[in-house]
C-alpha cells in the first residue's frame, strides 16, 4: 500500500501520456538492460519512481513480462521486483542512482514538475520489443489505492 500511496502523489504516472511513454522507454532501454548486466544484485536495487511504476504493472502480467524481459534483454531472466518499505526506499535509491548515472547518460529522477495530465497524446511512434500494453496496464492501475 505504501508504494501505491507514493505513486498516487504523482498523477502524471498514469494520466500523463508523454510521461508514461518517457517511463515505459526507460524502463526497456536502461532498467530491464542495466538488471540484465548485474544478475545477482537486482533484489538491492530501486529504480527512480517512474520505471519502478511501470516495472510493477508488468509484472501484474507474469506471462507477458517474461516474454517480454526475453525479447528485451536477449535471454530469459526473471527479475524480482521487491518494492522496499519506505524506511529502506532511500538508501536503495542512493544505491541504484549511481549504477543507473554510470549505464546511461540520463537523469535519474525525472517526474519532479511533469504536470499531471497531459490532454494531447504524442504521436511519435517508437519502436519497442515489449509487446504488453504498458500505458495501459498503468492507466487501469490508477483506482487501485481508492
Amino acid at each position: 500500500i505504501e508504494f501505491l500511496r507514493l505513486v498516487d502523489k504523482y498523477p502524471c504516472l498514469y494520466a500523463n501520456k508523454e510521461v508514461l511513454a518517457s517511463a515505459i522507454r526507460r524502463y526497456e532501454e536502461v532498467w530491464l538492460p542495466l538488471l540484465a548486466s548485474m544478475p545477482g544484485r537486482c533484489a538491492k536495487l530501486c529504480p527512480p519512481l517512474d520505471v519502478e511504476w511501470i516495472w510493477h504493472c508488468h509484472l501484474l502480467s507474469p506471462k507477458a513480462y517474461r516474454r517480454d524481459v526475453q525479447l528485451v534483454v536477449g535471454r530469459e531472466l526473471i527479475f524480482d521486483h521487491i518494492i522496499p518499505v519506505a524506511s529502506e526506499r532511500a538508501g536503495m535509491v542512493e544505491q541504484t542512482r549511481p549504477l543507473w548515472e554510470s549505464f546511461c547518460r540520463e537523469p535519474f529522477h525525472v517526474l519532479g514538475s511533469a504536470p499531471s495530465v497531459q490532454r494531447y497524446a504524442s504521436d511519435r511512434p517508437r519502436s519497442t520489443k515489449i509487446q504488453y500494453d504498458l500505458a495501459a496496464a498503468a492507466e487501469r492501475q490508477m483506482s487501485f489505492n481508492y
